[in-house]
């Protein structure tokens, strides 16, 4: 392969995917790397939900670092269901099975590599000590998702830029990156842990989710879903905003816009019958809604999705 980058149009488990307005993703693996241990990386946009999940993997050998930047996803890993917001990270190891929580993909924004870090000999720009210990603390991580610093996304986004660049140099700035965002993940992770809990949605409100996107036309009351969660309506909604990131109608709206992007892709799909569909009580006030979430009206969205 001559020194000229090729950016791949795939994701790793998302490949095959077609490239679709509302979706930007470059990949970088194999001799496209300009560190041998990258196994790869990436990074995705997407700014309308799609109705592909992630499909479930596992890595034999390597971790997997996240961090999400805007937008919201949601993902399971073994047997642990995680709801993730912009800044959080999150660690997946070796042989754990993972995948989305529902079988579309929302809008977000995020960073991903895999690493492993080799038994019997040093990481490049590390020693054998340093590569052992840095091994031993990804292995012995007793949580897997953070709230994380601006320098966790600096390091991913440098990382990118370098790979995207091949300026002079620039396996030398990538690699210190790279070196960069490792401790500060442990770090970070070594500080959350101090606190209570994870970061991830408790299993209580998890259940409530579930709930609203199986009811996204008829949704329960707050007083049904407090009652679910075993918690006073004051206490559900304070505990709701803290864990999601929104008041439960807001994520309720949310849901309902994302599932309508989804059916705004369809060819026969009409509008007035999507709003009908998903609960709102007029079109104008789905067209608000959704414009409010997207910054386009249904209208101008589905015009832009068949040109």
């Amino acid at each position: 392969m001559n020194a000229e980058v090729k950016i791949r149009r795939h994701i790793d488990a998302w490949e095959g995917f077609s490239a679709e307005p509302g979706r930007q993703h470059i990949t970088f693996e194999g001799e496209e790397r300009l560190l041998p241990e990258l196994n790869i990386i990436g990074w995705l946009r997407f700014t309308r939900a799609f109705d592909h999940g992630l499909e479930p993997d596992q890595h034999a050998k390597e971790f997997e670092l996240h961090y999400i930047v805007n937008g919201e996803v949601n993902w399971w890993v073994k047997k642990d269901s995680y709801v993730l917001r912009a800044g959080t990270a999150l660690v997946i190891k070796p042989g754990e099975r993972h995948g989305s929580e529902t079988g579309a993909l929302e809008p977000c924004e995020h960073y991903w590599l895999r690493i492993a870090f080799p038994r019997n000999k040093a990481l490049p720009g590390l020693d054998k000590e340093q590569t052992k210990a840095l091994r031993i603390a990804f292995e012995n991580l007793e949580r897997r998702d953070f709230s994380a610093s601006d320098e966790i996304e600096k390091a991913f986004s440098q990382l990118i830029e370098e790979h995207r660049s091949r300026h002079d140099h620039s396996a030398v700035r990538a690699r210190a990156s790279l070196h960069q965002l490792l401790v500060s993940y442990l770090r970070e992770i070594a500080t959350a842990g101090k606190g209570n809990q994870s970061v991830g949605t408790s299993a209580a409100l998890l259940g409530c989710i579930e709930t609203i996107r199986a009811n996204l036309g008829n949704p329960p009351s707050v007083e049904t879903l407090s009652k679910q969660a075993g918690l006073s309506t004051t206490a559900f909604r304070k505990r709701f905003r803290k864990e999601v990131g929104y008041s439960p109608l807001d994520y309720l709206n949310r849901q309902r816009v994302f599932e309508a992007q989804r059916l705004l892709n369809k060819d026969d799909s009409h509008i007035k019958e999507i709003s009908h569909r998903l609960g709102f009580a007029s079109r104008q006030y789905f067209t608000t809604v959704f414009k409010r979430v997207t910054g386009v009206s249904p209208g101008a969205y589905q015009r832009s999705i068949r040109t």
